[in-house]
C-alpha cells in the first residue's frame, strides 16, 4: 500500500554509512541490460538515466520497469507531498483504489476494446477477466455512485497516487516512457456542468502551484532559466473524451510532444499542442484566389464490411468537402470534431478521397458491377468546410474545386478531370440543397462553414492576440486535465437525485429522475516528473561546473536538484577516520545549517530540516570518492570536514555555481 508522505522534519540527519545507496562507477554494469554505463550517450534522457543508475536512485527490473531505491524514493516522496498539499487545499481527499480491476466496467464503457493492446489483460483460475489499471475512471465512478445518491453530497473530489500499467510497445527515454509508473489521478464529481467547469479552473490553478513549487530555483543564477520552462497547453480530448482538456509540459529538446506558443510573451499566454493549435495564416504566405490554389478532401461515414466482396454503406449521410490551401497540412483531428454531429453514432468518419492522393478513391472498395452509379449515391447532402486561410475565395471558385473533387471521387479512374470538362454540375448531385432556390445560382446556395482545419505551423500569426507569431517547442507531457462531462456516468448509468437549484440547463435527467454526475479527471505523472527533473538536474550541474571550474580541464558528472525535491538539501562530507572531535563538529554544523547561519537556499523561503541533511561518515571511503558521490546526490550545498578543518577549525563550503569558501565553525 502507498502511504501518505509523512512529515519527517523533526527526524535526525541521515548517515550514509547506514543508507542503502549502491553507487556505480562509469564502467560498471547498470542492470539487466547488456550495455555499460560508459557507452556513448547522446540523448538527455539517456544521460540522466545513466546518472540515476550510477547514483543509486533506481535499478532496472525489466524493460520499462524500475525499482526505486532510497534516494529515488525520497524524491518521489517530496513530489507526492507537494501534490498532496495542493490537492487537499482544493478539498480533495486521498484514497487508494486497486490496481487489479475487473473487466466488466471497462466492457460497459467500451474501453476494454478501444484501449487495445495497451492493456495488460489476465484471467484468474476461474477464467474471470481482469486488467492492470492504466487509469481509474470506471472504478472511481462505480465507487462514488455506490455511496453518493443525493446532490447534497456533491461535490466530491478524490485523488490517489498509485502504480499504473500500460503495455508500452517500446519503452524508452529512461523514466519518461515506461510500462509501470507512479501517477497521481484526481477525479471530481459535480452536480452541473457549470460547477464542473468551476472545479476544472480550481484544479488548473492547483496544477500551476504544483509545478511552480517543483521547479523552484536551485540557488544558482546561472541555472535559473532551466526551472522556468513549463507550459499549460490546450489539447485534444482524445480517447478520454470530454469538453475541455489541457496538457502540462516541460520544455525539453528530447521531448516527443510539439507545442506552439505565442512569441508575444509579455502580453499573450497562448500555448497549445500542435494537434489542437489554431492560428491565423502567416503574413508571409499569399491567400488563395482560384480553385487551382486549393486542395479538396472528402470525408464521410465509413462503409462496414458485411461479407466477401460486399460492404454495407451508410446511406442518407452527408458528404463533407474540406477545402484547404495547397501545401497546407490538413489536421484530421479538427476535421473529425467538425463533422462529428452529422456522423451516425458508432460510425467513424473516414478520409474518402483527396486530390493530393487521387489513388485513394471509392473504386478500390465499390462494387461497380452491381452498382455502376458509383459511391456518391450514398450521400443526400453536402457540407463544405472551408479553412479560414481560404476565406478569400469567391463562391464560384469553391464550387469549381468541390465539383472536380466530387466527380473524381465517383469515377472509376484516379485522374482529376480538368475544370473546363467537368460534367455533370455539382447541383446535379445534390439538387435538394443546391437547387432549392431556382432564382439563385448554385454558388450562392453552397452550404459553407468557415472552420479552422489546417495544422498550425511555426511562424503563423497567433490567433489569440493577433500580434505575435507561433513558436514551436519540443516538450515532455507531465500532466493532463480533462473536463469529462457525463461520458462515464452515462455509460455506467449512474447519477444522483438532485435537490433544489440543481436542475442545471442541459442536464440529462434519467427516467428515474436521477441526473448523471458531471466529472473531471486530472493526472500528473510522478515517475515521469522524476525523469524530466533529472534531465534538468544534469544540465544544471553542468552549468554550475562550468561556472565553478572554468579554468580546469576535467569536468565531473553529477546532478543538481531543485531544493523542493532534492533527496538531501545539504551534505556533510567527513574525511576518514571519524573521530569524537569530528562528531562534535558535525553536531555543531547541523545546528548552524538548520538556523540562519550557513542556511542553503535562503532565498527559496524554505527552512532546512535536520532530516534533509546527509552525513557521509562511511569508513574506508576516500574523500575524493565521497565528493564524487556528493555530486551524484545533487544537493546545492556540500560542507567538508577534512584536513583544512583540522588545521584551521574552518569547514569548506561548496555551493552550487560558486567557488569553495572556508567558514569558521565557532
Amino acid at each position: 500500500m502507498h502511504q501518505t508522505a509523512r512529515d519527517d522534519g523533526n527526524a535526525a540527519a541521515v548517515r550514509l554509512s547506514t543508507l542503502f545507496m549502491p553507487t556505480l562507477r562509469a564502467a560498471q554494469q547498470a542492470g539487466p541490460s547488456k550495455g555499460t554505463l560508459d557507452s556513448p550517450l547522446h540523448e538527455p534522457a539517456e544521460q540522466s538515466l545513466n546518472l540515476l543508475l550510477r547514483g543509486g536512485y533506481i535499478r532496472q527490473s525489466s524493460s520499462g520497469v524500475y525499482t526505486l531505491l532510497p534516494l529515488g524514493l525520497r524524491i518521489v516522496t517530496k513530489i507526492q507531498r507537494i501534490i498532496e498539499e495542493e490537492m487537499e487545499a482544493i478539498g480533495a481527499s486521498r484514497i487508494e483504489m486497486p490496481t487489479l480491476l475487473s473487466s466488466s466496467l471497462w466492457r460497459k464503457t467500451g474501453r476494454w476494446t478501444t484501449m487495445g493492446s495497451e492493456l495488460y489483460r489476465l484471467q484468474d483460475r476461474r477464467g474471470s477477466e481482469y486488467l492492470l489499471g492504466p487509469t481509474h475512471e470506471e472504478e472511481v465512478t462505480r465507487l462514488v455512485s455506490d455511496d453518493v445518491h443525493s446532490g447534497r453530497a456533491l461535490p466530491v473530489r478524490v485523488f490517489q497516487v498509485t502504480t499504473k500499467h500500460r503495455d508500452e510497445p517500446r519503452p524508452r527515454s529512461g523514466l519518461l516512457r515506461t510500462r509501470a509508473f507512479l501517477m497521481k489521478d484526481l477525479y471530481t464529481f459535480d452536480a452541473s456542468l457549470e460547477d464542473a467547469a468551476a472545479t476544472y479552473e480550481q484544479v488548473r490553478a492547483a496544477y500551476s502551484r504544483i509545478f511552480d513549487r517543483l521547479l523552484c530555483r536551485t540557488g544558482s543564477p546561472s541555472t535559473e532559466y532551466l526551472w522556468n520552462g513549463w507550459k499549460a497547453a490546450e489539447a485534444d480530448t482524445g480517447a478520454i473524451g470530454g469538453h475541455r482538456s489541457h496538457e502540462y509540459h516541460m520544455e525539453d529538446a528530447a521531448g516527443e510532444d510539439h507545442l506552439l506558443s505565442c512569441s508575444n510573451t509579455s502580453a499573450c499566454t497562448y500555448a497549445a499542442n500542435v494537434e489542437r493549435a489554431i492560428s491565423l495564416p502567416s503574413k508571409a504566405k499569399s491567400l488563395p484566389h482560384g480553385a487551382e490554389e486549393v486542395q479538396v478532401h472528402l470525408f464521410g461515414p465509413a462503409p462496414t464490411s458485411v461479407g466477401k466482396g460486399a460492404t454495407d454503406m451508410v446511406t442518407g449521410g452527408t458528404l463533407h468537402a474540406v477545402v484547404v490551401r495547397k501545401n497546407d497540412e490538413l489536421n484530421e483531428i479538427k476535421v473529425s470534431k467538425a463533422v462529428a454531429d452529422s456522423i451516425p453514432l458508432g460510425v467513424n468518419a473516414v478520409h474518402l478521397w483527396s486530390d493530393t492522393r487521387p489513388e485513394q478513391r471509392a473504386a478500390s472498395e465499390w462494387d461497380w458491377v452491381e452498382r455502376p452509379e458509383g459511391p456518391l449515391v450514398r450521400f443526400t447532402s453536402l457540407d463544405i468546410l472551408l479553412d479560414k486561410a481560404c476565406s478569400s475565395l469567391e463562391p464560384e471558385e469553391i464550387e469549381e474545386a468541390v465539383q472536380r473533387a466530387v466527380l473524381a471521387y465517383s469515377s472509376k479512374t484516379p485522374s482529376v478531370p480538368p475544370i473546363e470538362e467537368v460534367q455533370p454540375q455539382l447541383a446535379d448531385f445534390f439538387p435538394n440543397q443546391l437547387r432549392a432556390n431556382s432564382e439563385l445560382p448554385c454558388a450562392a446556395q453552397l452550404p459553407i462553414r468557415n472552420v479552422d482545419l489546417r495544422v498550425a505551423e511555426e511562424g503563423d500569426t497567433c490567433a489569440s492576440c493577433g500580434q505575435g507569431t507561433l513558436v514551436q517547442h519540443r516538450a515532455v507531457e507531465v500532466g493532463h486535465t480533462f473536463l469529462l462531462g457525463t461520458r462515464y456516468s452515462d455509460a455506467l448509468e449512474v447519477g444522483f437525485a438532485p435537490v433544489a437549484n440543481q436542475n442545471a440547463t442541459g442536464q440529462n435527467a434519467k427516467p428515474s429522475g436521477r441526473q448523471p454526475f458531471q466529472m473531471g479527471c486530472y493526472g500528473i505523472g510522478v515517475t515521469r516528473l522524476v525523469g524530466i527533473l533529472a534531465q534538468r538536474a544534469v544540465a544544471a550541474f553542468d552549468l554550475t561546473q562550468q561556472a565553478r571550474d572554468e579554468n580546469k580541464h576535467a569536468q565531473s558528472s553529477g546532478l543538481l536538484w531543485p531544493p523542493s525535491v532534492a533527496p538531501f538539501r545539504a551534505i556533510i562530507v567527513v574525511s576518514t577516520p571519524m573521530t569524537p572531535e569530528k562528531e562534535e563538529a558535525v553536531g555543531l554544523l547541523i545546528k548552524k545549517l538548520t538556523t540562519s547561519v550557513l542556511q542553503p537556499d535562503r532565498d527559496a523561503g524554505q527552512v532546512l530540516q535536520e532530516s534533509d541533511v546527509l552525513i557521509d561518515d562511511r569508513p574506508n571511503v576516500s574523500l575524493g570518492a565521497k565528493l564524487k558521490d556528493a555530486d551524484l546526490i545533487g544537493s546545492s550545498q556540500v560542507v567538508i570536514i577534512g584536513k583544512h578543518w583540522q588545521n584551521t577549525g574552518e569547514v569548506e563550503v561548496r555551493e552550487a555555481g560558486k567557488q569553495t569558501v572556508s567558514v569558521p565553525l565557532t
